[in-house]
């Protein structure tokens, strides 16, 4: 594998699991499911199935079992790298650590500068977090109506329940 090829695949990595970070620290694991890419997973890439399993709520030791197993069957240097690479940033977001942590975890396989590194995560962060917020604003109040529907309806069920267990 090229050095250059191997640099966009990386990028390619970086930038994904920097995005599954920030989301599954915003909204919650569940909230990755429809991020997930189903070919790749199908094709057992170490990221995406990875994150399906972290998803479904396996415990580390089988997931790390699991990629190791994968991993280990690639038989290119480079390759098996990047795949090693997919591993840590699984484990990483299941671990719930900070995404500039995972920053500099994924950072530490290759020789780019951390300035770089860190201006691409800001990048990312910024865009996600701004996206987030926006769409939080625009749904907040159908959740609030939702949530006093869901309250009202449990309370009155409850009160029916009494009511027929006094007669």
């Amino acid at each position: 594998m090229k050095e250059i090829d191997f640099l966009e695949e990386y990028s390619a990595i970086f930038e994904r699991s920097l995005l599954f970070s920030i989301v599954s620290r915003s909204m919650g694991l569940v909230s990755l499911e429809n991020l997930l890419d189903k070919k790749k997973y199908n094709q057992r890439d170490v990221f995406e199935f990875g994150m399906c399993l972290v998803k479904d709520g396996r415990v580390p030791e089988l997931i790390d079992k699991i990629l190791t197993n994968i991993i280990n069957l690639e038989t290119d240097k480079e390759r098996k790298i990047l795949k090693n690479i997919q591993k840590d940033a699984v484990l990483s977001i299941q671990q719930g650590i900070s995404s500039e942590e995972l920053m500099w975890i994924l950072n530490s396989y290759v020789n780019i500068e951390l300035d770089k590194a860190t201006e691409k995560y800001n990048e990312i962060n910024e865009y996600i977090s701004k996206g987030l917020l926006h769409e939080s604003i625009k749904k907040q109040d159908s959740y609030i109506e939702i949530y006093k529907h869901i309250a009202e309806k449990v309370v009155n069920e409850f009160y029916k329940r009494e009511k027929i267990l006094e007669a």
